[in-house]
């Protein structure tokens, strides 16, 4: 049947068994030419080939990707630190026998906290028992989870709608501004007490949260600029994935030298993380380009419309024209 063919025609027939369409009617070769067939997937490469090509094809979205993972990497170890340097205790006393307990050091009758460059130290300059200052982490980082899970939550759920009714590029804008946020938040956060600093700290958590909803935008723009070829979108994706894994590998080797030096006060590390992240909001607001599909008037006087997955328009309706970035 004609139907039949025209989904041969889409997914494309094997060699040798293509119809030959000189034995249909006219007519029915007029509705096969007029139909929604997608065109044939251009040649892609695969591999390591396809996934440069990938990269050639979208190098804006491609370096706001690597920016905010490896940036969003890079916050985390230090916030651990920053908790850290913020919890405080008494000195402890030493136990009849003369010991201290780890962190602290017994001399002339009394505990002594070891140095920054031991490896001893407590880990904040206003406990010198490490036990106090590891415990008190361990029980705030749950709670500290909580209203990042709750932002990211309902940036999942609030994506969908958003990046089809707003745009991919503002979403992926706020993300970043959610993530400047946070980084002032935190910094902001190490001035205060153990109370007002686990307060702010929370707010900006949440505010961590409500950044992953720059992912789902990603996705949705390397979905537009990669319409109709599932190749090059694989390719894409598997780069995305691969920059994810480079992310956490920069981090952890850019860290391990600041975190070694045990430092007593994270502010200016905060302070230098807001200046990045409103260098990178300032920069990809001019790099991004916008690339949802603007519906457009079709040959029978309808507005044909698709959604961010790249669903297909019926056969009365004409493809969608998208702005490429």
């Amino acid at each position: 049947s004609i139907q039949a063919v025209i989904r041969g025609r889409a997914c494309g027939w094997p060699i040798g068994l293509r119809p030959n369409l000189v034995n249909f009617s006219p007519s029915s070769q007029a509705v096969m030419a007029t139909s929604s067939v997608p065109a044939e997937t251009p040649a892609t490469a695969s591999g390591c080939c396809g996934m440069l090509q990938a990269v050639r094809r979208m190098p804006r979205v491609m370096v706001f990707a690597v920016a905010v993972t490896c940036f969003q990497f890079l916050e985390g170890p230090p916030l651990f630190s920053t908790k850290a340097t913020m919890v405080s205790c008494p000195m402890p006393e030493p136990s009849p026998l003369g010991t201290c307990p780890r962190g602290s050091y017994f001399e002339d009758g009394r505990c002594e906290a070891q140095p920054r460059s031991s490896p001893e130290w407590s880990l904040s300059p206003k406990c010198a028992d490490q036990i106090v200052v590891t415990s008190r982490i361990t029980k705030v980082e749950a709670v500290l989870g909580i209203p990042a899970a709750l932002g990211s939550l309902w940036a999942q759920l609030a994506a969908g709608p958003i990046l089809d009714t707003v745009g991919r590029k503002p979403v992926m804008l706020f993300g970043v501004a959610c993530i400047t946020i946070y980084s002032v938040l935190v910094s902001a956060s190490t001035f205060l007490d153990w109370h007002g600093f686990l307060a702010m700290v929370s707010l900006a958590r949440l505010f961590s949260g409500v950044a992953s909803v720059q992912a789902p935008a990603t996705q949705a723009m390397v979905a537009d600029l990669t319409h109709g070829n599932p190749i090059l979108r694989a390719n894409a994706y598997a780069v995305c994935v691969a920059l994810d894994s480079l992310g956490m590998v920069i981090c952890f080797m850019s860290m391990y030298p600041l975190l070694k030096l045990n430092l007593p006060s994270y502010v200016w590390v905060w302070a230098a993380f807001s200046a990045v992240a409103a260098f990178m909001l300032f920069s990809f607001s001019f790099m991004l380009r916008e690339t949802l599909p603007k519906p457009i008037e079709g040959r029978s006087g309808r507005m044909s419309t698709a959604s961010s997955g790249g669903t297909q328009a019926s056969s009365s309706e004409t493809d969608l024209e998208c702005v490429q970035g």
